[in-house]
């Protein structure tokens, strides 16, 4: 008998005409026609359950018309981690500056409001950054690949066994609300929200310190040089000296003009 089947796959769901009388094995190779995804690298799910026998027919298997399989393709590891993988990420030095710093890391998680709020209203995030426990196991990561790989091995089993029980991709469904929809969300928003600033183009390089006007600044050992040379040319009266050297911006034959001709000026005036 002729039924129509569901394929539903990532965010897609594409419609495939099937005989009941067809074996699991068949309707593989009808989705990688579709797909391109290799028989042996799908994993189909029907009913809460992972379909692992190729042998038996699709009436065997309980399919009526309208049934929906859910598709996902199995992911293959390396030995090695490849460049630009998670562990290339893990080993940044400033990552992992973070990951032993968690003060650190809660200073960076501030900077972003939204997630601070997500992270607070969300009880799985909250234990996950407060944990000191997942900032060690951050960093044996790092520094091991091989129990990088084991333990992301450990997961994909953790997660196949998940699918297969009653329930599992409900519950599958809603770790990945609970946890990853919102960090997601609240990263696009701050990046599209954030307010970068065009920058100019530097010719000559900057070799002065970036000027903070917040920081109050000691004239007299800033100028002390300076003060110290004009004692030599007879100007002896610091307070004189320092608002000439202000004036002048420091620069001491500048200043020697201005408080000479300061002088001459009072001289006129007696």
């Amino acid at each position: 008998m002729q039924i129509n089947v569901k394929i539903k796959y990532e965010l897609s769901v594409r419609d495939l005409l099937a005989d009941t009388e067809m074996k699991l094995s068949d309707l593989k190779l009808m989705i990688q026609e579709m797909t391109e995804i290799e028989e042996n690298d799908q994993v189909l799910t029907f009913n809460d359950r992972v379909l692992v026998d190729d042998k038996k027919s699709l009436q065997q298997l309980g399919f009526k018309d309208g049934a929906v399989v859910c598709l996902r393709a199995k992911k293959h590891r390396m030995s090695e981690p490849a460049k630009g993988s998670q562990t290339d990420l893990l080993k940044n030095p400033f990552v992992q500056n973070l990951i032993k710093n968690p003060e650190g890391m809660k200073s960076m998680i501030s900077m972003f409001p939204g997630l601070e709020n997500e992270i607070d209203k969300n009880e799985e995030l909250r234990q996950m950054v407060n944990n000191p426990n997942f900032m060690d196991e951050m960093n044996k990561l790092a520094a091991d690949p091989e129990y990088f790989n084991q333990q992301a091995k450990n997961a994909d089993v953790a997660m196949a066994r998940l699918e297969t029980m009653p329930g599992g991709l409900n519950m599958i469904s809603s770790m990945v609300k609970d946890v990853n929809d919102p960090l997601s969300n609240i990263m696009t928003k701050t990046m599209q929200n954030a307010d970068i600033k065009g920058g100019h183009k530097v010719n000559d390089i900057v070799r002065d310190a970036v000027p903070n006007p917040k920081v109050n600044v000691n004239w007299l050992v800033h100028y002390r040089k300076q003060i110290c040379e004009l004692n030599k040319f007879g100007f002896t009266d610091i307070q004189r000296n320092l608002v000439a050297l202000k004036q002048c911006k420091g620069d001491l034959c500048k200043a020697i003009l201005f408080l000479t001709n300061e002088r001459v000026s009072l001289r006129g005036r007696g």
